[in-house]
């Protein structure tokens, strides 16, 4: 695009260089309004400062040392095949895999290893030019898949165990003066009860079906129950249950022991998938974000819901969930649901869907410790 990169491509191809470092004003800007993934959540690219940290896709964190505005760029929205989506110019540089590449691996001179190690720096320019879709229809381009992201919230005193709240906002309803829990798997129920305990609460039956009150005796103060109180979960219903923020920015360990939660009660397999169904639009939202700092991919699909054949006028989402390989037997504590498991579940993959121009806006680019 300019004399600076005619010369470093050809440096590139003479030399063999892998790695390209570009430099402030070469164009790789996000506008001021993209959400930016950092140790403490989401950040509006133009509320970060130098010095902050930002999550990057090994894992770990980096240290912004410098912020470089760009000035007023056209903007391109990227939507990727699990509809998710971001933001970036024509010169943004983006690491490839090609669909042949990803799935006819063949040995080509000058590659050491198989076609599946094979990836490309190519700018959103030239993804548009050549094109992201093959003439079968098949989208063409693939991006990595992350690590797992080691997120840093503080914890507060006396925290509910991870696992225990996946299955009381799965399975459990939360009063504004007391928690009951209705499930039917001795499994689960012995693990609630024993998390429960940690935090001085008995697990006892209400004498009506499954359903089990988590409760302390008279006059002893309710952990758990100030606990969610706290959270803001007290009073909520089916629809609008959510994971608090606190929960969803913890370490690796304790986000896999919030999903089992979550899916040892509302969590199912469906054929090559793990799936789990709310009525909840926030909590399928949040689910989401849960699976994809893990490493994993979601679609979302919903309906309309039923009882008894009949319509109930809320909506039921179901989020399809897809964890990297070296979580994949980590979907379940609950042993029959685990067991279920297909040997030929579908591993997470990103490909590039679309690349639409949305209009101008205020960019800039940052430089980080990585």
């Amino acid at each position: 695009l300019n004399e600076e990169q005619k010369e470093a491509k050809d440096e590139i191809l003479a030399n063999d260089i892998t790695v390209l470092r570009g430099q402030a004003g070469s164009g790789k800007a996000q506008p001021l309004s993209a959400r930016v993934l950092t140790p403490s959540g989401y950040v509006r690219m133009g509320d970060l400062n130098v010095g902050d940290y930002v999550s990057t896709p090994a894992g770990g964190k980096a240290a912004i040392l410098g912020i470089y505005p760009q000035g007023i760029k056209d903007v391109y929205k990227i939507t990727f095949s699990d509809k998710s989506t971001t933001y970036a110019c024509l010169d943004h540089l983006w690491a490839v895999q090609h669909r042949d590449d990803k799935h006819t691996p063949k040995r080509r001179k000058g590659y050491a290893n198989n076609n599946h190690d094979r990836w490309r720096i190519l700018t959103t320019k030239q993804l548009l030019d050549a094109g992201l879709q093959n003439t079968q229809g098949y989208n063409k381009w693939y991006i990595p898949i992350t690590n797992p992201v080691d997120l840093s919230c503080p914890w507060i005193d006396d925290k509910i165990d991870p696992y225990l709240l996946g299955c009381l906002i799965g399975d459990g309803h939360f009063g504004n003066h007391g928690i009951t829990f209705s499930n039917i798997d001795q499994q689960v129920l012995e693990l609630v009860k024993d998390s429960a305990a940690d935090l001085g609460v008995g697990f006892k039956p209400t004498g009506y079906g499954c359903d089990y009150r988590l409760t302390t005796r008279l006059g002893a103060p309710n952990k758990l129950l100030k606990h969610t109180q706290d959270l803001n979960l007290a009073g909520t219903k089916s629809q609008t249950k959510f994971i608090p923020q606190e929960y969803l920015l913890q370490s690796v360990d304790d986000r896999i022991a919030l999903l089992q939660g979550l899916l040892d009660t509302d969590g199912g397999v469906e054929a090559t998938t793990v799936c789990y169904n709310t009525t909840s639009e926030q909590l399928a939202s949040d689910v989401e974000f849960l699976v994809h700092t893990l490493g994993g991919t979601t679609t979302r699909r919903q309906r309309l819901s039923k009882l008894y054949g009949a319509a109930t006028g809320s909506i039921n989402y179901t989020v399809t969930i897809k964890l990297p390989a070296n979580l994949e037997h980590q979907y379940f504590r609950l042993d029959r649901k685990q067991d279920r498991l297909p040997a030929n579940k579908k591993k997470p993959s990103r490909s590039i869907k679309s690349i639409e121009l949305v209009g101008q806006d205020e960019c800039q680019c940052i430089y980080i410790n990585s």
